[in-house]
C-alpha cells in the first residue's frame, strides 16, 4: 500500500479513522467501567434493600455458621451488654420523633441540653471523644437530664475505622470506656459513623452489624436531618431541613450535631420541636428495645 504523504487528503483521512477508532475505543471503555458501577451500586442497593431495612435482618442472627468462629469475637470479654428482652414495632398508629445528636461533649452540647430541657425533651447523643473532666461531665449530664447516650466511636477517620472489624472494635471499646467511666452504665446502643450502609464499610459490613448485635448492641441510623453540618447552615435552615426531609413518617430518626460548629442547632430546636408536636409526635430517647433501624 502506497504510503500517505505528509498533508495529503489520504494522511488526514488516515489520521480521521485513527481519531474515530480512539474515541471508539476510549467510550467503549468508560462504557464497561461505568456499567460495572452501576451493576456495584445496584449490588449495593439490593443488599441494602434486604439487610439493612427498617427491622434489618442483620439483627436477626450473627451470620456465623454453627461451629464456626472468629477471632474478633474473643476481643474485649467485657464489651457485652444485656440485649432488649422484646423489640418493638418501628410502626404503628402512633407517631414518635427521637432527637438524635453526633458529637463530642462541649459547651454546644450544654446549650442544646439547656433547650431540650426548656420543652421537656428527651433526645439522644451519639458521643465520640470527650476524654477530658470537662467532656467526662457533660456526658453524666446528659445522663443526669434523662436523655439517652449511644456510643458513636472513638475519633478515628472512617477509612481507618472500618479497616477491620478489629480496628472498628478497638474504637468503640475506647468510646465505651469512656462512657461507662463518667456514667457508671453501659451504652447498649450505638450509631455507625457515616451510617450502617456506607463507602468504606462494604467489606466488613453484614459481619461488623452481626457482631455488635451478638454482644447486645443496638444501632440506629436516621431517616431525615436538619443538615446543620453543611456550611453555612444557619437556625432557619436547619428548622426547615428538619421539617422537609421529616414529612409526615411514622418514626422521625432526626439527625442533628453537637460539635462547635454546630451553634445554631440549639436555636433551632424549639420551632423543631414545636412543628412535629402539633403534628402529633411524641417525642421520645432510643431505648435498646426498638427495633435496630438502618436506612430507609
Amino acid at each position: 500500500m502506497k504510503k500517505a504523504e505528509f498533508g495529503s487528503v489520504a494522511f488526514f483521512r488516515r489520521i480521521i479513522s485513527l481519531g474515530i477508532v480512539i474515541i471508539l475505543l476510549v467510550l467503549g471503555l468508560a462504557l464497561v467501567l461505568t456499567s460495572n458501577k452501576l451493576d456495584k451500586i445496584k449490588d449495593d442497593l439490593d443488599y441494602y434493600k434486604n439487610n439493612n431495612a427498617v427491622g434489618s435482618v442483620l439483627a436477626q442472627g450473627t451470620g456465623v455458621q454453627d461451629g464456626e468462629n472468629f477471632s474478633y469475637e474473643a476481643l474485649y470479654p467485657d464489651m457485652y451488654v444485656t440485649p432488649a428482652a422484646e423489640r418493638t414495632r418501628l410502626f404503628d398508629a402512633e407517631r414518635f420523633a427521637y432527637l438524635t445528636f453526633t458529637g463530642s461533649p462541649n459547651e454546644v452540647t450544654e446549650s442544646i441540653l439547656d433547650a431540650l430541657a426548656l420543652k421537656d425533651v428527651k433526645a439522644t447523643f451519639f458521643i465520640y471523644g470527650g476524654d477530658t473532666d470537662e467532656g467526662k461531665a457533660v456526658i453524666n449530664r446528659i445522663k443526669e437530664d434523662g436523655h439517652a447516650i449511644g456510643v458513636y466511636a472513638y475519633e478515628l477517620p472512617q477509612k481507618e475505622l472500618y479497616a477491620s472489624i478489629e480496628t472498628y472494635m478497638d474504637s468503640f471499646y475506647k468510646e465505651f470506656l469512656l462512657i461507662y467511666e463518667a456514667t457508671g452504665e453501659k451504652p447498649n446502643i450505638f450509631r455507625f459513623p457515616g451510617g450502617t450502609t456506607n463507602k468504606y464499610n462494604a467489606l466488613i459490613r453484614q459481619p461488623l452489624a452481626s457482631e455488635m448485635v451478638r454482644r447486645g448492641f443496638s444501632y440506629y441510623d436516621w431517616n431525615c436531618t436538619g443538615g446543620d453540618s453543611l456550611a453555612g447552615a444557619t437556625k432557619d435552615s436547619i428548622v426547615e431541613n428538619a421539617i422537609q426531609t421529616g414529612g409526615e413518617k411514622q418514626r422521625i430518626f432526626l439527625m442533628l450535631h453537637s460539635t462547635k460548629a454546630n451553634g445554631a442547632t440549639a436555636q433551632a430546636l424549639p420551632e423543631i420541636i414545636d412543628h412535629f408536636r402539633d403534628a402529633g409526635y411524641e417525642f421520645r430517647a432510643i431505648t435498646n428495645d426498638i427495633q435496630p433501624m438502618a436506612f430507609e
